[in-house]
């Protein structure tokens, strides 16, 4: 059987909300403070396709299941939210496995491992391109980083930038940049315990 795509696994977790939690869901949706939003005329009063299919066109897929359960919780619908994250990682959907947190007490993966790497990342700028083209940073804040003339200077601005403990989206996409250009330094610091 085809594992399902998150898409999919999306619209389920709507449709299984009573009509009131779907408004509530929407409603905080629209709440959101961080970038991108999703227009209002988008969702309200919506189906739960287009409400679906407005929060993976917003976010694109594995930040699109990220804010869905992010949602879900903030709302109380807990049973909801980790029923649509159970079903994301048996459909395979591991690139999501992981970035919301790593074990030690719900504390996001870049925040546990901020020496190492701050210390490990030998070259910024690629991952740097890929947080300006997500939107996680500012060309202001980019060339501030890269006005820093060592990489471990670089690095600290770049955690600046991306906020205190507990700000988990712009790390969520971080986290996906530095698996797609650093996967031996990730994977080595996700192997330490």
């Amino acid at each position: 059987m085809a594992a399902m795509t998150i898409k999919m696994l999306i619209c389920e977790a709507l449709e299984d909300l009573s009509q009131r939690n779907l408004e509530k869901f929407i409603l905080q949706l629209l709440d959101r403070r961080e970038d991108p939003r999703i227009p209002r005329s988008k969702v309200e009063g919506k189906s739960v396709f287009a409400v679906t299919d407005a929060i993976v066109s917003t976010f694109r897929e594995d930040k699109g299941l990220l804010v869905t359960i992010e949602t879900l919780e903030k709302i109380k619908c807990n049973e909801e939210a980790s029923g649509l994250e159970s079903r994301a990682k048996r459909n395979g959907h591991m690139g999501f496995d992981g970035h919301r947190a790593a074990a030690n007490n719900d504390r996001h993966f870049v925040d546990i491992r901020r020496e190492e790497l701050i210390q490990g990342v030998p070259y910024l700028e690629p991952i740097l391109d890929m947080l300006l083209g997500e939107k996680v940073i500012q060309q202001e804040g980019y060339n501030r980083i890269l006005a820093k003339s060592v990489v471990q200077e670089q690095m600290r601005e770049l955690f600046r930038i991306l906020g205190p403990e507990g700000i988990t989206e712009s790390k969520d996409i971080f986290y996906k940049a530095l698996k797609e250009k650093e996967p031996r330094l990730v994977k080595h610091l996700e192997g330490l315990r």
